[in-house]
């Protein structure tokens, strides 16, 4: 404040005051006094205006706040230093009368507020927390993730397994507590009832993905009945019901799926808003490839969750589609191998030969006695064979897409992932660099090489970081915080449609 007097003073002398002449006479010591008090006042209450705009942020768009340390906004954490900032993004015109002022301190909007520290100093200073009744409004997230066992489940994530683990952290929360989904209703009875309808007991088999995912939906929170507040709108029909459905069959899918959007089209004003691109549907069946053939709008605009992730030989685009895990469901959690030392193959395969690059393989190391490949029947039995390797081999066969590389995950194997041109599942989070290795075709006769020169302190981490995430590998019907279906719902939130044209303008 001594410093601010003397500021105040230097411009009084520079602007207000009259050098000393002969037609003046010195300030008295008195007059002097009066003159540094008057100042002061002025001083004290210009940095007092200050303080009280700016804490109870009236109608600046960008409000300078005391803020430091952890700010807790919508569950998330953020470090922000003295002199962050906080934007709103919709101005307010508001009176400047402290009723007002306190108003907006109870009610602001968290949706109207983003933190942006990048001009903040570059030193954190002392914490000053935000008021108590704001401080409530930010944490009604954290209420939320507590309530539905998100943040016990997030517990402390590994830091090497996930691209950006404090954003996926704090984005997966937010995620849990907003995100909503409109599922298009259908008929429980009639001729195609099982085409939409879940399953009514868990579902089996190599494409049971596609149905555990409609039964996890169903089963959770994220569903609205309400179209006006939903984010994505889930067209339910199942590629393997059609598949398998006397009436349609393999080639009658693509037009079943044509005169299915027709008619939500002509039904619902929603999919005209973005020409559909906030609609999506789930498939893990590789003919699901050629649903699409005759409605070519729902492929290039609508969100496409498959098992079958190829941007070769098929229409998927990693900035737009989504992948699902091919799982097949096995109950609980194995038995593992004790130590890392009890896995004494280097390497182990087995499926059919049924693609070149299987071939190539059972070339080059089918008669190993490191690595073991099999193209027929197995000696050991399948579990035992996974729980006694160091890596398990996910190879293509007809399509990149196999239930293998959930099983290597599922028994603690590190996966060997040889399909190029697979966009791997929830590769927007997880660092696959540390939970697998990928080698090119041309290289399966270096393969033996490439595995032994990986250090057993480089593969007890790769080993520790797939332990972490093979949750993100587990269906259930009840979902359960962090499963599979919560990470394909996380893919969604990050493809969600935020653009949309009015209702009435969509109608025409």
């Amino acid at each position: 404040m001594a410093s601010s007097s003397a500021a105040g003073i230097g411009m009084m002398q520079q602007r207000g005051s009259v050098s000393p002449s002969k037609y003046s006479k010195p300030l008295s010591m008195c007059n002097q006094l009066c003159l540094l008090g008057v100042v002061m006042l002025a001083s004290f209450a210009l940095l007092a205006r200050h303080a009280y705009s700016t804490s109870f942020a009236l109608d600046d768009s960008e409000v300078d706040l005391p803020l430091g340390g952890n700010v807790d906004d919508e569950g998330l954490q953020h470090q922000l230093p003295l002199g962050g900032r906080l934007q709103l993004r919709e101005r307010k015109q508001l009176d400047y009368s402290p009723r007002q002022t306190q108003k907006l301190q109870v009610d602001v909007d968290l949706d109207s507020i983003v933190i942006d520290s990048s001009d903040a100093p570059n030193v954190l200073q002392k914490n000053r927390p935000l008021p108590i009744k704001v401080r409530k409004k930010l944490n009604r997230y954290s209420n939320c993730v507590h309530d539905k066992g998100i943040q016990k489940a997030l517990g402390v994530l590994s830091q090497l397994a996930y691209k950006n683990p404090k954003l996926f952290y704090e984005d997966f929360r937010e995620m849990a507590c907003k995100f909503k989904v409109f599922v298009y209703p259908s008929s429980n009875e009639g001729n195609f009832r099982t085409i939409f309808q879940p399953h009514e007991k868990e579902p089996t088999g190599n494409y049971a993905s596609e149905h555990y995912f409609k039964m996890a939906l169903i089963n959770s929170s994220f569903v609205t009945s309400d179209p006006s507040e939903a984010d994505l709108f889930f067209m339910p029909f199942s590629i393997v019901e059609m598949r398998n459905h006397p009436d349609i069959g393999t080639d009658g899918i693509k037009y079943f799926v044509k005169k299915y959007v027709e008619r939500i089209r002509e039904e619902y004003p929603y999919w005209n808003r973005t020409d559909g691109a906030d609609h999506f549907y789930v498939n893990c069946h590789s003919i699901g490839r050629t649903a699409t053939d005759e409605a070519l709008h729902v492929r290039f605009n609508a969100i496409q969750v498959v098992c079958s992730s190829s941007y070769f030989l098929q229409p998927f685009y990693p900035h737009k589609d989504a992948t699902i895990p091919q799982i097949w469901p096995r109950s609980g959690f194995p038995k593992e191998a004790e130590s890392i030392k009890q896995r004494k193959t280097l390497a182990f395969f087995a499926g059919a030969g049924n693609s070149p690059v299987r071939a190539e393989l059972a070339k080059y190391w089918s008669n190993d006695s490191e690595i073991k490949v099999y193209t027929s029947r197995i000696d050991t039995p399948y579990d035992q064979a996974l729980l006694s390797s160091k890596f398990c081999l996910h190879v293509k066969g007809f399509e990149v897409n196999t239930a293998r590389l959930s099983d290597a995950i599922f028994y603690g194997c590190v996966p060997v992932i040889i399909a190029a041109y697979h966009d791997l599942p929830f590769n927007d989070v997880l660092d696959w660099s540390q939970l697998a290795v990928v080698i090119p075709e041309a290289d399966i006769p270096k393969m033996k090489k490439i595995l032994k020169s990986i250090t057993p302190s480089q593969y007890g981490q790769m080993q520790s970081n797939v332990r972490h995430v093979r949750k993100h590998f587990q269906w259930h019907a009840s979902p359960q915080p962090l499963d599979a279906f919560h990470m394909v719902m996380y893919e969604l939130w990050l493809r969600r449609h935020l653009i949309r044209r009015p209702l009435d303008l969509a109608l025409d």
